[in-house]
């Protein structure tokens, strides 16, 4: 970790020792349609309900406040 600006950030990551539903998949681009479709159904593709701050953010990106 390194410091920048009085703020602490990781300098790089990776997945070692990570199992199961802790294994980062990579990051999906939306649009505004595919996000509200995504609220409704509140499940992923493999059934996991979305963690608040991912819900928290969809829904900050519909609102216009992204």
């Amino acid at each position: 970790m390194r410091k920048f600006y009085g703020t602490w950030y990781l300098v790089s990551h990776s997945q070692d020792g990570a199992v199961g539903s802790e294994l980062f998949n990579g990051i999906s681009w939306i649009t505004k349609k595919e996000a509200r479709n995504l609220l409704k159904q509140g499940r992923n593709a493999s059934g996991i309900y979305y963690p608040a701050i991912t819900w928290i953010a969809m829904t900050t990106f519909l609102s216009d406040l992204w």
